[in-house]
């Protein structure tokens, strides 16, 4: 646009040395004490057209900049809309985990940031684990809920990224009212572990328990 600009020697101040023209979109130019109109070329220009600084901004740019602001957040609030349905209707039909008791159940063959995941071919190995660690399978519709009770702790297990299985433990018998007060300790154990896993889970477990108690303390 700057190239489009035509250099009018009448506008300078100083004939052969200073260089203006006006905007070819509106028009305008300065009006800078002493200046004869236009902008100076090409940097003042350049200014009048981004509205760089206290210059005054061209107003048919200016106008054109605020419309296609307003356009694309309006595309992005219909696109955020849009994207949320599609995870809804995801929620309703593709398998999801619980995985966590304070977390909404989450896509069973998805990890987002935590790794690959382990996915559907997997996951039968990763359940056979599970059982043979005395867990039980709860199918609630599309929601699966890996759950393992010692006492008054809750185990729950996350299957979903590949190699390990996550274990988070919470408290049973002490619900807190409020949320900000609710906490959980979490493990893991690789599927590579192939010498007394129960016992590794079992030690696992109780030292996850027993730092309840240690925070409690400390």
């Amino acid at each position: 646009m700057i190239e489009r600009a035509a250099v009018d020697p009448a506008l300078a101040s100083y004939p052969g040395i200073e260089a203006r023209a006006v905007c070819p979109l509106c028009g305008d130019g300065t009006s800078a004490f002493g200046a004869r109109g236009g902008c100076a070329y090409p940097g003042g220009l350049e200014r009048h057209l981004t509205g760089y600084g206290n210059m005054h901004q061209c107003t048919v740019l200016g106008t054109a900049f605020t419309l296609s602001a307003d356009y694309l957040h309006e595309t992005s609030l219909a696109s955020d809309r849009a994207e949320k349905e599609r995870e809804q209707e995801r929620r309703q039909s593709e398998p999801m985990v619980r995985h966590a008791a304070q977390a909404p159940p989450a896509f069973l063959y998805q990890t987002e940031w935590r790794g690959p995941a382990r996915g559907e071919a997997k996951i039968g190995e990763a359940e056979q684990r599970l059982r043979d660690l005395g867990f039980e399978i709860i199918v609630d519709g599309n929601v699966r809920t890996y759950r393992f009770v010692q006492d008054d702790w809750l185990v729950l297990a996350d299957p979903r990224v590949a190699n390990k299985i996550e274990f988070e433990v919470t408290s049973l018998s002490k619900p807190k009212k409020k949320p900000q007060h609710w906490r959980a300790n979490t493990f893991y154990m690789l599927d590579s572990y192939a010498l007394d896993i129960p016992g590794k889970f079992r030690k696992r477990l109780r030292e996850a328990i027993d730092s309840f108690g240690d925070a409690a303390n400390s």
